[in-house]
């Protein structure tokens, strides 16, 4: 293949995967999620801070305590023994909607302690104020009439800063309908509150959390962005809007956010990676001074029927409370995955780098070293994704780049066997046109010693091709007569009588019956036109083997009769070449309707009927059956060639 052609086939694949990238972004997408899992489990660990822990409403903790949900003044004691502990935030993932139900069923559990009129819930709420806490609530996406307004939220304090000529970053963040809180009480004793909504991907998998959504015209932050907030003491954060990429500012830190607003989680490792503690084992005492100093506690269940359960890349049941703790973390640590404004660009140019690359080794080596040489682009590829997802914690996908490389070589292979197929079919073509020109030109040899002989080659030619294509549909044959197979025992059909060019005028010309000396002569002609080739051969005139072995075949063996009584090596049935038998048919049979000086041609039909009643004598019976159930083709072909 041409140079500029490989370069253009290579472009065009490349473009291809463009093309599909834009019109189908949604499977290209489950693609890149894909890459990003396999990046994510191949990676190091980032190590924990140390910062985050989780007290949690497990089966140890409900079989100790008591059914959940507890008494407000147990989740209040809880409160203060993470105070006593050092807890600097206590972050609760668990939205308390309800009064205490003790308190309302006006049970022994729920009566005011010391004969106070505080309740419970309002315990609980003393307790919260006392501490650094953050409540949490749901945001939900379908109205919710009456129920929203009972909510106290916590607008995120930010300063926006957007690109003129974009989309308002408000459209461009998650924006529910309303939301589903704990008791005023609770969330008024705090300074903050957080959602805990979080972002599946279009497969189930939770990979990133959103860190903002906008609602009634406020941002609002997430439980895991409103505690961070609170142990950093940076009420006040910065929204950038740069392209279809955000950034949250916090405390001089810059955090990459995607469009969405959402946070692309680094995950540490598999459920239960960040430090769990009972509460139970905080409520009778277990722990010793200082368990939490300077960390942020999430409350939150992993019991079953208290916790929910999602699906991260790492971890199929990955328990609820740890994906909000996990983003705090990751917030605490910076630990979080990038995605580049600039993506886009780099898939585009590594795709078209890709493509040229292979390009080059194509136009370098040839297949097997295009092929190779993807291998060695893929590789390149993906290692260099590692490298800025290990180092940098960077996400570039190599979908993209991976796949234009894969179906530049797709789209070169299928190219070069088109391409080396035509090569072969004109390769063929001048290698039949090369014996049909050696056999027509010894055929006219033939016919400038006898007219009539280079009439008749010229006739079984046709014959031949007739007789051998009806029989190559008998499962007997079909494997051996081939259309090539065909087309060659038609090409060099003429060859059969090549010998007679040795036989002297005399004999050859003769005008009546020969005699038994003559005949014998006569008779050499197989032997002579198989030397006749046999010496080509050997001077390496012909090299193709199949070519050879053909022709000597139809010279040497048109003779042989099915008992074992011809000429000249006296074989029988199938030890006669299957070429040998049908030109044995039809080279009677020409003989028979054609004019000789010592004899009037007879009548289609008789001649049939004389091959008929040779067939299993001098006839493979076959070989018959197909010449009869074709003689109106061949008697069409007899009158054709003999005018």
């Amino acid at each position: 293949m041409k140079p500029i052609l490989v370069l253009v086939w290579t472009l065009g694949a490349a473009a291809v995967v463009v093309v599909l990238s834009i019109a189908t972004p949604g499977a290209i997408e489950l693609l890149n999620l894909r890459a990003y899992d396999e990046l994510l489990r191949r990676s190091d660990r980032p190590p924990l801070t140390g910062r985050v822990s989780i007290v949690a409403v497990d089966e140890k903790s409900i079989a100790e305590i008591g059914q959940w949900p507890w008494r407000r003044d147990v989740m209040a004691r809880l409160v203060e023994r993470l105070n006593g502990l050092g807890a600097e935030v206590i972050a609760l993932d668990l939205i308390l909607s309800e009064p205490d139900r003790f308190e309302a069923s006006g049970s022994r559990a729920g009566e005011r302690s010391h004969g106070s009129t505080t309740t419970t819930d309002a315990m609980l709420a003393t307790a919260l104020g006392h501490q650094s806490a953050v409540t949490s609530y749901a945001f939900t996406f379908e109205p919710h009439a009456g129920e929203t307004r009972s909510c106290v939220l916590h607008p995120l304090r930010a300063v926006r800063i957007e690109a003129s000529g974009r989309s308002p970053l408000a459209r461009r963040l998650f924006q529910p309908n309303g939301a589903i809180c704990s008791l005023p009480a609770f969330n008024r004793a705090v300074g903050a509150s957080g959602f805990l909504n979080v972002s599946r991907d279009a497969d189930g998998v939770m990979r990133r959390v959103p860190m903002l959504m906008e609602y009634e015209g406020e941002l609002y932050p997430s439980l895991a962005l409103a505690a961070v907030q609170q142990i950093r003491g940076a009420p006040l954060v910065t929204v950038r809007a740069i392209g279809d990429v955000l950034t949250l500012g916090l405390a001089g830190q810059l955090i990459p956010l995607d469009a969405r607003g959402r946070l692309l989680i680094r995950f540490p490792g598999l459920g239960r990676t960040i430090r769990h503690v009972a509460a139970s084992d905080v409520l009778e005492g277990r722990l010793p001074a200082g368990a939490f100093a300077q960390q942020i506690v999430f409350i939150g269940g992993t019991a079953l029927g208290v916790s929910d359960v999602v699906t991260t890349p790492l971890d199929v049941s990955y328990p609820g409370v740890e994906v909000h703790a996990t983003a705090a973390e990751s917030l605490l640590g910076r630990h979080f995955v990038a995605m580049p404004a600039n993506a886009g660009a780099y898939e585009l140019i590594a795709g078209v780098a890709a493509s040229l690359a292979v390009a080059v080794f194509m136009i370098a080596g040839g297949l097997l070293c295009a092929g190779l040489g993807t291998a060695m682009v893929a590789a390149v590829i993906w290692l260099l994704a590692s490298w800025v997802f290990e180092t940098r914690s960077t996400f570039l996908s190599p979908v993209v780049p991976l796949l234009c490389a894969s179906l530049s070589l797709g789209v070169l292979t299928v190219v070069k066997a088109v391409h080396e197929r035509r090569r072969a079919e004109g390769e063929e073509r001048r290698r039949q046109q090369a014996y049909r020109f050696i056999v027509q030109s010894l055929t006219s040899l033939t016919e400038a010693r006898d007219g009539a002989t280079g009439r008749h080659v010229r006739r079984t030619q046709g014959y031949t091709r007739l007789v051998a294509t009806l029989l190559a549909k008998s499962p007997r044959f079909r494997g051996t007569l081939t259309r090539e197979t065909i087309e060659l025992m038609a090409i060099l059909a003429p060859l059969h009588d090549i010998g007679k060019v040795g036989i002297p005028d005399a004999v050859l010309n003769k005008p009546g019956p020969l005699t038994p000396q003559e005949r014998a002569e006569m008779r050499t002609h197989p032997r002579l036109g198989y030397n006749t080739i046999a010496n080509a051969e050997a001077l390496s005139l012909i090299e193709d083997e199949e070519v050879v072995g053909l022709a000597k075949d139809m010279v040497l063996s048109h003779h042989e009769w099915w008992n074992g009584t011809g000429y000249p090596c006296g074989l029988a049935g199938e030890e006669i070449p299957i070429s040998g038998r049908i030109l044995a048919v039809v080279d009677v049979y020409d003989a028979l309707v054609a004019a000789r000086p010592y004899r009037v041609p007879m009548a289609h039909d008789q001649a049939v009927g004389v091959i008929r009643a040779e067939r299993g004598t001098h006839f493979d019976p076959q070989v018959v059956d197909a010449f009869v159930a074709a003689e109106r083709e061949v008697e069409a072909l007899a009158k054709t060639l003999s005018s």
